[in-house]
């Protein structure tokens, strides 16, 4: 077959036949002029080799002049053998033309590298929704060790962080996480979450996958319950040869080189509370009660390790596909938060005009050391029965099991304020034990009926738990005054409660899938007429225990001095406290959901550049639930039952090979969260507030509109640009309720109409060894809601009003933003990354009050990675996470009356905002071997 060679001479000086010359050059695909990454170049007498980089390029420097035979050579494509004269520095570009043969009666069973950078980017061009992926070896050069972490280098992502500075929840174009759907090659899974129905992200290591896919617009053919992004976690598949892949690291946390990491003993917790064990009517003893979970030892310097290993091939002359995959984690990670309790009543402004002002009754300075365990493991076996039939089995099963301890300080503030006097500290020492697991199982066959025709379907059983044993706090208190001189003094501590509370939740999952494709010519052009449906019954059920010990007085009644956990006695009152709360606690249900959904969709050329791809589908959902709350109790039980029809239409107008512009609607639909409808109240989720359901919820519907601009120069370079306008009826969101004169309360409930849009800029660029990759993302929201006025009028008398206040959606920054630098030398093997995050300003926590909101502060997170080949099969490699100590904050946009004065609080040093939150965590750092046969 005849080679193609295509040679630029440039001249860059006139030199003589004994001067040393540079050659640069170009090796691009002969069809489609794209780059050909980590391609061999070597050039002859004497032997000298270079690698291709990024962006295609090649250099050689230093030769003299004279003739050199030259040699190109890459998988899968021709070799190329030229000699060119070299009489000063120039520039070539080679082409060279992919190898193919002609089989005959040879079945081939291949599989694509789903895992490379090159895929990603083909697949993001091909696909027939706005999308980004993020693919298995960009994840392994990444920061990142779990895919809530991964998820934040995604244009339009933010992530809500746990009280360890640790990604947990997606938030995606402004659009909360309830408005967010998870899947596992495809196919959605439950949570393990007690209230929620979107999955922690946190509990899936990131070495485990493929690819990563966020999906932004949502065909016929998808579930319509993902208004904000589809997460589709594309494990590991099988290979087309054997493979092996081992890794193992340590590292630490920083934050233990200035305090100790606590921790306690999880071996005695009593798995179940002491009614489970003997019955409901069971009276609790004292002595059911371990104290062991409530000793607490000092680790010096805890380490950090990570490891994981793979191996996949093909067996039966290539019929048979495996591979399996384990991934360990347990990492240690602190934080120390400083938090400053509203009181529920504001106070007044002095007339209507102005804005109540919060006052603060309490100061909590805390510290926290969290254990995080992370299990992950997966198995994937496909069979060819035939060329026309393939079946297969993903089998995944991921745990989190989480150990943390909080020390807590309370100050009562008013003490500071009012001169001499006295109030109260309380201590707090909780420890909790989390373990959340999901397993799945997905049998899927696909068959090819004829040439016109064919079909594939999916079995699913999923469940995910979670399990909360013996969760509490052992709190003390004691006085501390101000004396007339101005001198502080406090009183011995006296023990003041013991909460215990025992919970666990189970969702399963049993559902079917169906698709039918159909594929006639009309019109002279192909045409797809795609049909099917599911059906999914889901069964959730949640267990709610709580016991209150209270302190056993000393025998001339005076209240009992704390000196430490095995000293403490404790009784219950009344009495009857030791039956626990099970009994009437609406936190004990079951809920049944049934989802039947239909769609049909059909794709074809409207003009010969122009695809169109549109249909409808129909979504069923009928629930039920049951509580074991008392007949009197409003929302004891429910049914819910609705119907939504939800067409979409998606244009892509091809402008050439490399450049493209998409146009999509389609209707989508939220769900509200199971604990969201029934009212129980729940202290274990949120840190500062109890949350509660509302009967009288309604769920979403949503109209989305997407338009992108994407050009894909060839290689891993990338632009796109595109804009997103959304509108939401019945926007859930969660606000603070007011149920006492001195309680509050989160709970969710619809806030009319809202609009949310944006646009999106995403790059990738490769210059030789260099590269930059970013993106940037603006959004804007808009909600109006009633908001409390509380204020003097003109007679001085206290009012409160109710106005409109417009805001943006709860959870939604103005500004997202992602760049990184790029380091990639293949022929040293190195490969680095210098990463920053920024999300801007939004709502953390609605307020009842106008201007009273909590927002997060604007953040930049810094983090690096590393990788440097150190033989054929063996690298080494380092991550290095949050290095600027990124803290979260927590602000109200006010003017700062607490920075002098009686009124003063610590970590205030702003004037122009009031500071309410705090935490801080500090980098942590890993170093590890990476081994690929």
């Amino acid at each position: 077959m005849k080679i193609r060679l295509i040679t630029f001479l440039f001249l860059f000086i006139t030199s003589a036949a004994f001067s040393q010359n540079t050659l640069t050059g170009k090796l691009l695909d002969a069809k489609n002029g794209e780059q050909l990454v980590g391609a061999t170049i070597k050039l002859y007498n004497p032997v000298t080799n270079a690698i291709t980089q990024l962006d295609g390029s090649f250099k050689f420097k230093d030769l003299s002049s004279g003739n050199y035979h030259i040699q190109c050579a890459y998988l899968g494509y021709l070799k190329l053998d030229t000699v060119l004269n070299i009489g000063s520095s120039l520039s070539v570009v080679f082409y060279l033309q992919r190898s193919s043969t002609n089989l005959h009666e040879v079945t081939i069973v291949g599989v694509k590298d789903g895992s490379s950078q090159q895929y990603a980017r083909r697949a993001e061009q091909k696909s027939d929704n706005v999308s980004n992926i993020v693919s298995a070896k960009s994840i392994q050069l990444s920061p990142d060790l779990t895919v809530a972490n991964v998820l934040q280098r995604v244009s339009g992502v933010s992530i809500e962080r746990s009280n360890t500075g640790d990604g947990e929840n997606a938030i995606i174009r402004g659009m909360d996480k309830r408005y967010n759907v998870t899947l596992i090659n495809g196919v959605k899974i439950p949570s393990p979450d007690n209230r929620n129905r979107f999955v922690p992200l946190d509990i899936f290591p990131a070495d485990l996958l493929d690819r990563l896919e966020v999906i932004k617009s949502l065909t016929p053919n998808m579930e319509a319950d993902a208004s904000g992004g589809v997460m589709n976690i594309v494990m590991k598949d099988a290979p087309d040869h054997l493979i092996v892949n081992a890794n193992a690291a340590a590292g630490y946390s920083q934050i233990f080189l200035n305090q100790d990491a606590m921790l306690f003993g999880k071996g005695a917790i009593n798995l179940q509370s002491p009614a489970e064990i003997n019955g409901e009517q069971y009276l609790a003893k004292i002595s059911d009660f371990t104290k062991s979970n409530y000793r607490y030892s000092a680790k010096n310097f805890p380490v950090n390790s990570v490891g994981g290993f793979s191996i996949g091939n093909r067996f039966l002359h290539d019929k048979l596909g495996a591979i399996a995959a384990f991934s360990y984690q347990n990492n240690f990670r602190g934080s120390s938060s400083v938090f400053f309790e509203p009181s529920t009543q504001p106070n007044p402004s002095t007339d209507k005009n102005t804005d109540s002002s919060p006052v603060f009754t309490d100061g909590f300075f805390r510290t926290y050391t969290s254990q995080q365990n992370r299990v992950g493991a997966h198995l994937k076996l496909d069979y060819h029965l035939s060329p026309k039939t393939t079946f297969s089995l993903f089998s995944t099963f991921l745990q989190l099991n989480k150990t943390e301890y909080r020390h807590s300080i309370d100050s009562v503030l008013a003490i500071q304020r009012v001169g001499p006097g006295q109030g109260l500290v309380e201590i707090a020492d909780r420890s909790r034990y989390e373990k959340q697991n999901i397993s799945s199982f997905t049998l899927q066959g696909k068959h090819l009926v004829s040439q016109r025709f064919s079909a594939d379907w999916s079995a699913v059983y999923s469940k995910a738990t979670r399990k909360l044993p013996d969760f509490g706090q052992l709190k003390s208190t004691h006085q501390v005054g101000i004396d007339a001189n101005g001198n502080t003094y406090e009183t011995p501590f006296l023990l003041l409660s013991f909460g215990r509370d025992w919970q666990h939740n189970t969702d399963k999952d049993l559902a079917g899938y169906l698709n039918l494709h159909y594929y006639p010519t009309l019109f002279k052009q192909k045409v797809a007429f795609d049909f099917g449906g599911l059906y999914r019954h889901k069964n959730r059920d949640n267990y709610d225990n709580k016991y209150t010990l209270s302190p056993k007085s000393n025998p001339d009644g005076s209240p009992q001095v704390f000196n430490g956990i095995d000293q403490a006695q404790f009784i219950f009152n009344p009495a009857n406290a030791a039956l626990g709360s099970a009994s009437s606690n609406p936190g004990v249900y079951t809920f049944d959901e049934i989802i039947a959904a239909g769609y049909g969709e059909l794709k074809f050329l409207i003009l010969k550049k122009l695809e169109f791809l549109g249909g409808v589908r129909f979504e069923s959902t009928a629930q039920n639930y049951e509580t074991s709350a008392p007949i009197s109790f409003v929302g004891k039980s429910g049914s819910i039952s609705y119907l939504d029809v939800l067409p979409s239409a998606h244009f892509k107008y091809i402008l050439n090979r490399k450049q493209a512009v998409r146009l999509s609607y389609y209707k989508s639909i939220s769900r509200p969260a199971y604990a969201d409808i029934i009212p129980f109240p729940d202290a274990s989720t949120s840190e500062f507030y109890t949350l509660n359901g509302n009967i009288n919820l309604k769920h979403t519907q949503i109209d989305n509109l997407d338009f992108r601009y994407e050009v894909f120069p060839g290689g891993l370079d990338a632009f796109m640009v595109g804009a997103f306008y959304k509108f939401l009826q019945n926007p859930i969101e969660y606000a603070l309720k007011q149920t006492t004169t001195s309680g509050q309360e989160l709970r969710p409930d619809n806030f009319g109409n809202a609009t949310n849009y944006g646009v999106e800029v995403v790059f990738t660029k490769y210059f030789g060894t260099w590269g930059v990759s970013g993106n940037y993302t603006y959004t804007h929201s808009n909600i109006s809601s009633n908001k409390g006025l509380y204020y003097r009028d003109t007679n001085g008398n206290l009012t409160t009003i109710y106005v409109e206040q417009n805001r943006p959606l709860q959870g939604q920054s103005a500004h997202i933003g992602n760049f990184s630098l790029l380091y990639k030398n293949v022929k040293q093997g190195i490969d680095a990354q210098l990463a920053a995050v920024y999300t801007g300003e939004r709502i953390a926590q609605l307020s009842l009050y106008r201007n009273l909101d909590y927002w997060q502060k604007a953040s930049t997170v810094l983090d690096f990675s590393a990788e440097k080949k150190i033989s054929k099969h063996l690298k080494i490699y380092a991550k290095a996470n949050n290095l600027l100590n990124t803290p979260y904050e927590v602000i109200i946009k006010q003017p700062n009356r607490f920075t002098t004065g009686k009124l003063a609080l610590p970590a205030q040093n702003n004037n122009s905002y009031i500071l309410t939150q705090r935490d801080l965590y500090q980098p942590s750092y890993l170093l590890g071997l990476r081994y690929k046969l």
